[in-house]
């Protein structure tokens, strides 16, 4: 199947009302409904069916609402950078600083579906299920097989995690029978990527979401900004300098 992105439209100033992170007092309130959830009953979601060769699953949901350590997903970073240095940008997960600027957000709290791309061991994945509402869905698409273990171990029925290629995410939605995503989250290293992949992947999270929604990637370098500019503008950016290494958190709304 032969891919092509046909980034041509105009470029647009970014709206001046983004999903910013939320104050110090709406950081509170959520924190309260995060426990009040956290005491609640599981919610019935039932697994969607899926037609596809690729590797869907449900992350377990059979010890409740757990989540792997921050050493054993260090420990899977590492052996994953040993086999493919390449796929990997950071030897060191991201930390409670950059997943919380990417989650707490009134935007996440608000969505019925969330797309994390290139989650790696799933810190960003963990913290948007603990911001989200316990009705929305979340799907994680990791191409690297050797992140995927922590990512399976999330014990939360709202995630569908997938092992395969972003460029492929409508169909991934589709199979999955979800609709469009109201936020995508991205932490796929486009400075890395061959630039017409990159363009793929800009040009298939621009069709996914729907006017209104909103894109948040954090990365090292501007590449990300510089091919998602003439598709939804200037973004609004947050460096996070508690982080190995400091990243920059570029947010847009379609």
């Amino acid at each position: 199947m032969e891919l092509t992105a046909s980034i041509t439209k105009p470029v647009r100033l970014a709206p001046k009302v983004l999903c910013k992170r939320a104050s110090l007092n709406q950081q509170a309130v959520s924190l309260q409904i995060h426990f009040s959830h956290l005491t609640s009953a599981l919610p019935e979601i039932s697994p969607s069916p899926f037609i596809s060769n690729d590797s869907f699953e449900m992350a377990s949901t059979d010890i409740g609402y757990q989540y792997p350590s921050f050493a054993s997903r260090a420990r899977t970073v590492f052996k994953a950078w040993l086999k493919e240095p390449a796929q990997i940008s950071s030897l060191v997960p991201s930390s409670r600083a950059l997943t919380e600027e990417i989650a707490d957000r009134d935007c996440v709290r608000r969505a019925k579906l969330v797309v994390d791309l290139g989650p790696g061991t799933g810190e960003t994945t963990q913290a948007l299920l603990q911001q989200m509402s316990q009705s929305a869905r979340l799907l994680a698409i990791e191409k690297s097989e050797y992140l995927m273990g922590p990512l399976r171990k999330i014990s939360d029925p709202r995630a569908i995690v997938v092992n395969g290629d972003a460029r492929f995410l409508r169909r991934y939605l589709d199979d999955a029978g979800l609709g469009a995503p109201d936020v995508i989250i991205s932490g796929i290293p486009f400075s890395t990527m061959p630039k017409n992949v990159a363009e793929q992947v800009i040009d298939v999270i621009d069709h996914s979401l729907p006017r209104g929604g909103t894109f948040i990637a954090y990365q090292v370098s501007r590449k990300v900004e510089e091919l998602a500019r003439p598709l939804f503008g200037n973004p609004e950016v947050e460096t996070v300098w508690l982080n190995f290494p400091p990243l920059r958190v570029s947010s847009w709304v379609k």
